[in-house]
């Protein structure tokens, strides 16, 4: 036998034994770290929006109250700068600005809501009618922000100066070129430079810088054998060209939100059954993962994730859920588990080998071209 044949066959063995320990390996979805936000003992939270540092911003308190609150390296603060009732932060951008709701009791005794923006230390309330309902829920890196004003879908600049997109509607998301996506009288739509386009019926609830929006639209669907069709949410994304349905979570179809885009496609949200139990779920290209399903750690056993909130650029996930040891609601972060490092040096050897045993198989070659 040659030496560059014995190279060859060896090469196939090493190449075989590699399949056998990568092919299980990457066959299986993506697993995720799973860490638990602190919260004081016997308190809640939820969260709602996550930026690319890692910093949360939701909400949390004992039961009964609600206060803006941030979790970042490891620690939790609350914001709760306006007083009032309770107050609730939807988003979060890399500079630590933090956008939200906040309710007090109005002169006749019941509830306002307004929309206000946190910057540190400082607060703005962002309503512009005391009796008109607004609320924030989405900031840029710009400062600029998204959200409603009574009836109509609106955003405000870093000086709160307020600026009306549609006479009706809510804008829930905006990306870092201004582009805003929400719901209008005509369903899901995208305003920008251009205007505002009508994506198709629905509500659009998030967006990524390529302008792919995420959202929920009605379908109608048969409800059994024989049985007359009835109405489901089903989660939609609008990537541009054409609307389509993400699959269903099997047994959680009854109704589904698409939440939140990165721009690597990755979509969250989460799925219902008929007693309105939730799991949280990842779609990745329209195919559909419970985030249960996918958590590694000593607290995957005990955590029950219902739903996700939000995702940033590095693949990390936001998580609503519950401890069934304290059936208290927490914040949880999901994130990407590298591929072993062993794996990596398996292939980065095998590639080495492949060299080397392509520059044998040369230096042969020519040594028998030479020879003849």
């Amino acid at each position: 036998m040659t030496r560059s044949r014995l190279l060859s066959r060896f090469l196939a063995f090493l190449l075989s034994y590699a399949a056998i320990i990568l092919v299980p390996t990457l066959s299986h979805a993506q697993s995720y770290s799973i860490t638990q936000l602190a919260d004081a003992p016997g308190t809640y939270g939820l969260g709602f929006g996550i930026n690319n540092l890692g910093d949360v911003a939701g909400a949390g308190g004992p039961n009964g109250s609600s206060q803006v609150r941030i979790w970042n390296s490891g620690s939790v603060q609350d914001l709760s700068l306006f007083g009032g009732v309770s107050n609730y932060a939807h988003g979060i951008n890399d500079r630590g600005q933090v956008v939200g709701v906040w309710y007090s009791i109005g002169p006749q005794g019941g509830y306002q809501m307004s929309a206000a923006v946190w910057n540190g230390s400082n607060a703005i309330n962002l309503s512009t009618t005391p009796s008109v309902p607004s609320a924030a829920f989405a900031i840029n890196n710009s400062g600029l922000i998204a959200g409603f004003d009574g009836e109509r879908a609106v955003t405000w600049n870093s000086n709160g100066e307020m600026t009306v997109l549609g006479s009706y509607g809510m804008a829930n998301a905006i990306n870092e070129a201004g582009h805003v996506a929400g719901n209008s009288n005509t369903g899901a739509t995208l305003w920008s430079a251009n205007g505002a386009v009508t994506l198709g019926p629905g509500s659009a609830m998030g967006m990524n810088d390529l302008d792919q929006v995420v959202g929920i639209a009605n379908q109608m669907v048969p409800r059994g054998p024989g049985s007359p069709t009835g109405r489901v949410q089903r989660a939609m994304l609008w990537d541009g060209t054409s609307s389509i349905y993400l699959d269903n979570l099997s047994g959680y179809g009854v109704s589904a939100y698409a939440i939140d885009i990165n721009n690597s496609g990755d979509v969250i949200g989460w799925g219902s059954n008929a007693q309105g139990e939730s799991r949280a779920l990842l779609w990745q290209d329209t195919h559909v993962i419970d985030l249960n399903t996918v958590t590694t750690g000593p607290l995957a056993m005990y955590a029950v994730l219902t739903e996700a909130r939000a995702i940033n650029e590095s693949g990390v996930i936001l998580v609503n859920g519950y401890d069934i040891r304290t059936h208290l609601s927490q914040v949880y972060l999901l994130a990407p588990v590298p591929l072993p490092a062993a794996l990596w040096l398996l292939l980065s050897g095998l590639g080495g080998i492949a060299m080397l045993a392509k520059k044998r198989n040369d230096a042969i070659s020519g040594d028998s071209l030479l020879s003849a």
